[in-house]
């Protein structure tokens, strides 16, 4: 939706986060495989609807603009915390789970 490059700095950062922080917490690794089992089928559900544009847009200043500013100041118990209720809700909203 924003036209970034697969390399864009919110992306390398989301991944750094991923791969050295959230990996190494208890259950981290359980949470990235379960995001990888329910944000392809989020994303088909919001790509599927008329306000793609607007969910997505939201999603990346909820979600990924704040984390990113989490990250930046070395907050990544709050990163953590956002992310992880972020993606509930919506495994709520577009899955009823």
């Amino acid at each position: 939706t924003k036209g970034l490059p697969d390399d864009c700095y919110e992306l390398t950062t989301l991944r750094k986060f991923r791969d050295e922080y959230l990996s190494k917490q208890e259950c981290g690794k359980c949470e990235i495989a379960h995001y990888y089992q329910v944000a392809p089928a989020i994303v088909k559900i919001i790509t599927a609807g008329n306000d793609r544009s607007v969910v997505f847009c939201k999603i990346y200043d909820e979600l990924v603009l704040p984390c990113i500013k989490m990250i930046e100041s070395y907050d990544m118990a709050g990163a953590h915390n956002l992310y992880r209720n972020y993606v509930r809700a919506l495994e709520k909203q577009y899955l009823n789970n």
